[in-house]
């Protein structure tokens, strides 16, 4: 299979949080056979220029690419192709979600953008990549063919969360990720996610990669998650990165009468 690295490029400097969606995309990946690694721009300080040394000859490199960090993003794809004419770059998050066209047109280092949620069209991509075979049927990407920029149909329906691996946690290096207070008072402190989608027509930005719809993981899958995160990687601390995890009160509390009962506290 593929040596795929994924990267979080520079973004603000300060506090640093784990790239929760690198590492389910790398989870994804992984589940397919794939060598995964992850490059963390931000926890390392590095520049664009600095992020190909970190590289270990790669086939597939996938950047993710938020609005505020787009051009850092475009960057780090133009110093990866530089230093490796041959590999295949992939951008997907928000930014390249909203603005397809313009993103490919600022740069020929990218191949294909990733739009809406990614983990079932990366995990085409990522096969069809492997097996060099054409890119025409996979839905959900944007990607240049000579010089053509080829938009193929969106993907129909949402990815099913339940049915996602846990994330990658173990491609991050846990125990140097540093959270703005009151968070991240103990380490390792991890973040989980249970909810994608939004419950407001104004949250149509952050969200743009999920799309509207508002689903949230089961109950069952939350607190298998935790347990696993709990023993697996000792986590201290669990950061529950939601926009809309407060809006159900009541499964707030199942959550966590549930959390106590399995000696998560």
């Amino acid at each position: 299979m593929l040596n795929i690295t994924l990267v979080n490029p520079p973004g603000f400097s300060g506090g640093s949080g784990l790239p929760l969606e690198l590492a389910q995309v790398g989870a994804v990946l992984e589940r397919d056979g794939h060598r995964v690694s992850l490059v963390d721009a931000v926890l390392s300080r590095l520049q664009p220029g600095d992020i190909p040394a970190s590289l270990s000859v790669p086939e597939l490199v996938i950047i993710e690419a938020s609005t505020h960090a787009i051009g850092n993003s475009l960057r780090t794809a133009e110093a990866i192709r530089e230093q490796f004419p041959a590999v295949c770059v992939i951008l997907f998050g928000e930014h390249p979600t909203v603005r397809l066209q313009e993103t490919l047109e600022a740069s020929e280092a990218v191949n294909c953008i990733i739009r809406g949620e990614p983990e079932e069209t990366i995990f085409e991509t990522c096969r069809a990549v492997y097996e060099q075979a054409s890119l025409a049927d996979i839905r959900g990407i944007s990607y240049r063919d000579g010089d053509r920029i080829v938009h193929n149909p969106a993907r129909a329906g949402l990815v099913a969360m339940d049915a996602l691996p846990f994330p990658a946690w173990h491609l991050c290096e846990l125990k140097k990720y540093r959270y703005e207070p009151p968070q991240g008072k103990s380490s390792p402190a991890i973040e989980v996610m249970t909810s994608r989608g939004t419950l407001s027509p104004a949250a149509w930005r952050s969200e743009a990669p999920y799309g509207a719809a508002f689903r949230e993981k089961s109950e069952d899958r939350v607190i298998d998650e935790l347990i696993y995160v709990k023993e697996r990687f000792h986590a201290k601390e669990i950061i529950f990165t939601d926009e809309w995890f407060l809006h159900d009160g009541e499964r707030v509390r199942r959550l966590c009468e549930r959390m106590m009962k399995v000696g998560l506290k």
